[in-house]
């Protein structure tokens, strides 16, 4: 950018003197960069000496490296404000073990002359590797300053814990979007026939949204669009899965046909040739009469060899092990493989089968209506101002929302939310299945399809 940019600024403001005469290239503009850097850092670290601060890091891959940019924030002047400063950007080549890390950042501290002494709490996400008591980053943290406060993420922990109820159910959300977008994402063709679907079905024409597995906040929103969508996508997926059945199905009536028509004669002489060391005998056709008494069954049929049988000979007639009939080692491994074919379905068909299934579409229902309480919690935590007074009280009022919805009033009145006892092996505090809390559009879809 920097090579370019004095070529640029001459196009585009050629009115200007200043512009005209301005030469700063990649050698001259990355030292001015770095001496800038260099008095941003000699004023941050001359706050972090006189005051408390915080540190905060976590890892970012590129290419080979890992970088690991330390955030502080430390109090202003006046006591009344947090400021926010990014210290470094270090990058560490070996593995990321905690016994590194905490070298890394003790190495960068050192550099501009600051002590642990005056750090409160060390922030990161909650892997093992930052919070292990023993060879985590926070243990080494703790020799240094043993009042250091470990503040993991809590929006991280809200994520882990819906994820594993998420697990419980027989559907999987997270894979369904994917599916869905990424069969979508790349074609014009099926973006059209997907918009004439929702025109047919009086839907307005909307974009399926993408979901990242990192954007926590984006599945509600992606889910929503996929329920309004959802029978424009079952039509279009039908009519993608269309042709191809049609051309099994095809394929498998002539087949079926051919089994109950006579053998063409260059097929049979083929077919009936017998082995001059299972048969002993010619390779000429029976006669007539031996021909009516034994009929020439089908190559394709099941359970008898294809050989005509041949005069005093039996073994002709014996069934084929080769066969896809009552061979005993081909009936042994046929199930396997069908089974193992129908396991492997292709991404439309995964697709159509969710959404055809109406169980799956009931999961999504109540899905739909809960994760807008995550999401209204983890909005509320992602705040870029200081909320570390907010975080107990909206994990409980969180904790509250999910109990009222399959745990009795009487069971929760007069108590903390803590102290509610909500496990199975206390029946009495739970709601029966009528009065499960499981949404609105859950409930009318139930009724529905009991109807």
């Amino acid at each position: 950018m920097f090579d370019t940019a004095t070529k640029c600024f001459k196009q585009m403001f050629p009115d200007s003197p200043i512009a005209q005469k301005y030469s700063c290239s990649r050698t001259k503009s990355r030292v001015m960069v770095e001496e800038l850097a260099r008095d941003t850092q000699t004023d941050i670290s001359g706050k972090m000496k006189a005051r408390p601060f915080s540190v905060a890091t976590d890892g970012s891959n590129e290419g080979n490296e890992k970088f690991f940019p330390i955030n502080v924030n430390v109090l202003s002047n006046d006591g009344l404000s947090v400021e926010k400063h990014l210290l470094s950007f270090p990058s560490l080549h070996a593995d990321a073990t905690g016994e590194k890390k905490i070298k890394l950042l003790d190495g960068e501290l050192k550099k501009h002359d600051i002590g642990w002494e005056k750090c409160m709490a060390m922030g990161s996400d909650n892997a093992s590797v930052m919070t292990g008591k023993h060879k985590g980053v926070i243990a080494y943290c703790h020799k240094k300053n043993k009042d250091i406060f470990m503040a993991g993420c809590p929006c991280h922990l809200l994520h882990l814990a819906a994820e594993k109820g998420a697990k419980e159910l027989e559907v999987s959300i997270e894979d369904m979007l994917i599916d869905v977008y990424y069969y979508l994402d790349k074609s014009t063709k099926r973006k059209q026939a997907l918009q004439a679907f929702q025109t047919l079905c009086g839907e307005e024409q909307r974009k399926i949204l993408k979901h990242g597995s990192t954007r926590w906040l984006s599945m509600g929103k992606c889910l929503e669009r996929l329920l309004q969508q959802w029978e424009p996508l079952t039509e279009f997926f039908k009519s993608e899965l269309e042709p191809k059945s049609k051309g099994k199905t095809t394929s498998a009536s002539s087949t079926s046909s051919a089994n109950d028509l006579p053998v063409p004669s260059s097929v049979s002489k083929k077919a009936t040739v017998p082995s001059a060391s299972s048969s002993g005998t010619s390779s000429k056709q029976p006669s007539s009469s031996r021909s009516k008494k034994a009929p020439v069954p089908s190559a394709s049929s099941s359970g008898t060899s294809s050989k005509q049988p041949s005069s005093g000979s039996k073994k002709a007639t014996a069934p084929s092990t080769s066969s896809s009939g009552t061979g005993r080692p081909n009936s042994n491994k046929q199930p396997s493989t069908e089974a193992a074919t129908s396991k492997k379905l292709t991404r439309p068909e995964r697709v159509l089968d969710t959404l055809q299934s109406r169980t799956k579409k009931l999961y999504f229902l109540f899905l739909n209506n809960v994760i807008p309480e995550f999401d209204s919690a983890n909005v509320t935590l992602q705040r870029e101002d200081p909320i570390i007074h907010q975080v107990r009280p909206v994990v409980l009022k969180l904790l509250k929302s999910l109990l009222v919805r399959f745990v009795k009033p009487s069971a929760m009145l007069g108590k903390s939310v803590l102290s509610v006892n909500y496990s199975t092996s206390s029946p009495a505090s739970l709601k029966s299945d009528i009065d499960l809390v499981i949404g609105h559009g859950a409930r009318s879809y139930l009724w529905l399809i009991q109807c």
